[in-house]
């Protein structure tokens, strides 16, 4: 008779505490750069929020709630083989994306 194991012998960690250090982590950085966004450009106005999940899905998801008309997402400038192992956020974006998409690229190296 077949039997059912479970590889992890009945302990799964509890990620509360680690989604937690997350997530304040994240409001962190993004209420600084949100902060350095308006003092840049008066007339902006700032929206942002903390979302777990595929990054590329979320990305669209929201965009798609908002309304977006322009979704901005940077590029690590990766090489054809480094996008083949570890995907592109910014290309699956671009291409599932409601609306325009400006993919900004880090500075040439000099």
């Amino acid at each position: 008779v077949p039997m059912a194991i479970d590889i992890y012998g009945g302990y799964l960690p509890d990620t509360t505490e680690m989604e937690k250090t997350a997530r304040e982590h994240a409001e962190k950085v993004l209420s600084e750069t949100c902060e350095r966004l308006e003092g840049i450009c008066k007339n902006l106005t700032v929206t942002s929020d903390v979302l777990f999940g595929s990054p590329e899905s979320r990305i669209v998801e929201t965009a798609e709630e908002w309304g977006s008309d322009l979704i901005v997402v940077g590029s690590h400038g990766y090489s054809r083989w480094e996008r083949l192992l570890l995907g592109s956020v910014s290309q699956s974006v671009v291409h599932h994306a409601p609306c325009s998409v400006m993919v900004v690229r880090p500075p040439a190296e000099q």
